[in-house]
């Protein structure tokens, strides 16, 4: 067998670990916080169609419209768009006149007429975005005060005007006979939560680029076949790190259009499927004991499932951004890419499902040979943060765009650099790797899989 190099995870006193692994979560914990004190995610703007001084109750000092009237048109001029507010979406929330309608579900139907202007370049003229689309809503009245659920009726997933208008109606009588007074919230991202985002991209970016050329220049030393495989996959996954840190991101900002969104989707997609094929093969790995993973007809179900994810997710954004982009009145109707997405969905759950079962699978190994310990204990947590971070995220709602949190956006951005950078130290040359090529010791060795032994320490 040809000789390896041993890791830093093989031979590391315990009191190693505690502190790197202390050094990670006073960085992630350092980024909620930086997240939870940063600048708000929205600029929201609110609009009462009965525009009272007080209350949502119809008065003589109200100076609004009555939308239960038939096609009585909400009119409004939105502020001003730059392209640092990335998006906007407007939010509805109907007020019931009627107390017997509190808890009764009740279906609205909203038409809605969009309109962009660009005042650089003729401020007369008004372009057509949707017209009267329409979307129905179930909603339930369940506040004493009468206020119903809100619901999104418009999101435009990029700014392609400086200025929009809005034309709603609730044109359907029986549907609309006990509609009070409706709240309107126009949502537009921060321009100061989006510099945030360039800093940190563009930070995390150097720092990975800084890692690279350092790796690069350490490990050319040892020769490729004395890789460990954990060496290989960590080569890898630094590569997929700067595409999620994404040269490219700063860009979408300074120029409209979709490649710049599409590529910042691309790296990011690319980041998540060699993660998911890292786990996949990592805890297979562990399990069948295996010092080196070599490709087999075994493998071929996890890179097919990996790969169908990628590509499913990449068409599913493309086809989102030209639905988006065709019409951005949201819809509740269960149509191809509301499909499309439960199943490339269902293909992360089942990544996750095979990972866990593979983890599991490989306890009574280790409980049988302790000297594996060490490993599976270096892969797990970690590994089992990241998993357990991403579901309160997706559970929360807080990884998309409509409901994204600045504190959201930094703790993920960190956790996800942080963990390749634990998982870089732990599989590192526990030698100068300048003194490795004159080691004969491989693992097949005494110091193999040896947590924490004085006596084998460099």
């Amino acid at each position: 067998m040809a000789s390896v190099t041993v890791m830093r995870v093989d031979v590391a006193p315990k009191l190693d670990f505690v502190k790197a692994g202390g050094i990670a979560v006073a960085w992630l914990v350092i980024s909620l916080i930086v997240g939870g004190t940063g600048p708000a995610p929205y600029e929201i703007f609110t609009y009462s169609a009965y525009n009272c001084s007080k209350g949502h109750t119809w008065s003589a000092d109200c100076n609004g419209i009555q939308m239960s009237d038939n096609f009585t048109y909400w009119v409004q001029t939105f502020p001003a768009l730059n392209d640092l507010n990335r998006f906007w979406f407007l939010e509805v929330q109907p007020y019931t006149t009627i107390p017997s309608m509190e808890g009764t579900p009740m279906q609205l139907t909203a038409q809605v007429t969009i309109l962009g202007q660009d005042p650089a370049k003729n401020s007369e003229i008004w372009y057509e975005i949707a017209v009267n689309d329409t979307k129905t809503e179930n909603v339930i009245c369940e506040s004493s005060s009468g206020a119903c659920n809100p619901f999104v009726l418009v999101y435009e997933a990029f700014v392609r005007y400086p200025v929009y208008q809005v034309q709603i109606t609730f044109p359907n009588p029986s549907q609309s006979y006990w509609l009070g007074d409706v709240v309107f919230k126009y949502y537009m991202g921060h321009p100061s939560e989006a510099s945030l985002q360039i800093g940190y991209h563009v930070t995390y970016l150097i720092i990975t680029l800084a890692v690279c050329i350092f790796c690069y220049v350490k490990m050319r030393k040892i020769p490729l076949g004395e890789w460990s495989w954990e060496q290989r996959a960590m080569a890898l996954l630094l590569v997929g790190l700067l595409c999620h840190n994404n040269f490219f991101y700063p860009f979408r900002y300074a120029t409209r259009g979709w490649f710049f969104p599409f590529m910042n989707s691309l790296f990011e997609v690319a980041f998540i499927c060699v993660l998911l094929l890292y786990w996949l093969l990592m805890a297979d790995k562990l399990r069948k004991e295996e010092l080196r993973v070599e490709f087999n007809t075994g493998h071929i179900p996890k890179l097919l499932l990996v790969g169908v994810y990628g590509i499913l997710s990449l068409v599913l954004f493309s086809w989102g951004s030209i639905a988006d982009e065709e019409n951005p009145v949201e819809s509740n109707q269960v149509g191809g890419i509301q499909v499309f997405f439960y199943i490339v969905s269902i293909l992360w759950v089942a990544c996750i499902i095979w990972i866990v079962v593979l983890s599991v699978l490989t306890i009574p190994v280790v409980m049988r040979k302790n000297y594996l310990l060490t490993r599976y204990l270096f892969f797990t947590i970690p590994t089992g943060i990241v998993i357990f971070s991403i579901l309160i995220g997706i559970f929360a709602g807080t990884l998309g765009p409509v409901n994204r949190t600045t504190i959201s956006y930094v703790y993920f951005t960190a956790m996800f650099n942080t963990y390749v950078y634990f998982l870089l130290w732990g599989y590192w040359p526990s030698k100068d790797p300048s003194k490795i090529a004159s080691d004969n010791t491989n693992e097949e060795s005494p110091l193999y899989y040896n947590f924490g032994s004085s006596s084998t320490r460099q």
